[in-house]
């Protein structure tokens, strides 16, 4: 108290020494002047504007009017957060992060109050603080601090803020939004009957000017936001399917022998002009290779696969799946892997999945 006492007098007399009291408070009224006119400005625009794009901005006060944008970063720091730190060891770390985000929230929802309408504030508020008392319990219960506070205390406070409390703020909103909005339409209406009528027309001429215009810009906007969301989303799903492709060819588990795998390969081989005989050694040996994986295993036949690997269900909790797909485990040459490696390790062990053909039978199918 004393520091802030002593800058405040320091500051206030070397300003007076330089700039006279009178000035300053000329100044700031002057500001506050401009800050009422212009907030006084943007409210009759929103209420007599009609161009499509005005539920983008209309729904927040001028000093807020770029809210709509600080509400998309709010939103894409809580998916940061919750996609790349929710799991050990930085939960605790993703947890202070959304403790600190959702006050932040909070505070301008409270103190600020960013929305023209008085119900979207209220809800706001609700919203804000919902979210903010659940991450603190969340975070409390993470950690057994809430002492003797049972379960069932817990989930009725849940309830209160996240449902009750937007519930109760709802009516309340409303009915200060009505007069919120007949004190507005009064002051419009005030306004333009102290205009004169050509004056008014020509305002209103503006206004549509303005509206028309704002429309042929807001769709030229979204067309090109679509197209360039479209060719993201065209790019993302050539990526998926290039990193699943790029997945099955280099991971650790090879993909179940498609059945008619031997009779196509034969085909090829024969129209390629190899001959019948040819073709089928060919095709044999591209087969025995997929099948028991030659290229990465001791194994040329059967006998010496099953002396190579180990076999269990894939899907054993599944009902609809169980006794249908073998998974196979098998031992990498010397060459793949370290000499002595522990089998468990995903670098010395490869997999393959096979069909099972019958309950008594090896589950070969070609």
């Amino acid at each position: 108290r004393g520091l802030s006492r002593g800058l405040s007098r320091g500051l206030s007399r070397g300003l007076s020494g330089w700039i006279p009291t009178e000035r300053i408070a000329d100044f700031l009224h002057v500001e506050r002047v401009k800050a009422a006119e212009a907030s006084v400005a943007w409210e009759y625009r929103i209420l007599r504007s009609r161009n499509r794009a005005r539920k983008i901005y209309s729904v927040f006060s001028h000093k807020w009017r770029y809210y709509r944008a600080i509400n998309i970063v709010q939103k894409l720091a809580l998916v940061i957060v919750a996609t790349f730190l929710s799991k050990p060891p930085y939960c605790l770390v993703a947890a202070i992060l959304m403790l600190v985000i959702y006050a932040a929230w909070m505070v301008v929802a409270v103190w600020q109050r960013p929305y023209f309408d008085p119900a979207s504030n209220a809800i706001n508020v609700a919203a804000s603080l919902g979210c903010l008392v659940s991450t603190i319990l969340i975070l409390l219960a993470r950690y057994d601090a809430l002492g003797g506070l049972g379960e069932e205390a817990i989930v009725w406070i849940l309830v209160s803020f996240n449902y009750l409390l937007p519930l109760v703020c709802l009516p309340v909103g409303l009915v200060l939004a009505y007069r919120h909005r007949s004190k507005h339409l009064a002051i419009a209406e005030e306004l333009e009957g102290a205009l004169p009528p050509s004056q008014l027309v020509g305002l209103t001429s503006t206004r549509k000017k303005v509206d028309q215009s704002l429309n042929r810009s807001t769709l030229s906007l979204f067309a090109s936001a679509f197209m360039l969301s479209a060719f993201c989303a065209f790019v993302a799903v050539f990526l998926v399917i290039v990193g699943a492709v790029h997945a099955s060819a280099t991971g650790l588990v090879v993909r179940s022998t498609p059945e008619g795998l031997g009779a196509k390969l034969f085909d090829d081989y024969r129209a390629d002009g190899l001959g019948e005989e040819l073709a089928e050694d060919i095709t044999k040996a591209r087969i025995r290779e997929y099948e028991f994986l030659t290229e990465h295993v001791n194994a040329t036949d059967w006998e010496s696969f099953i002396g190579e690997c180990c076999c269990r269900d894939q899907y054993p909790d599944d009902e609809e799946l169980a006794n249908r797909t073998e998974l196979w485990t098998c031992r990498k040459k010397p060459g793949d892997a370290a000499k002595e490696c522990d089998p468990t390790r995903d670098d010395c062990v490869i997999h393959k999945q096979r069909q099972r053909v019958g309950e008594s039978k090896s589950g070969l199918t070609l």
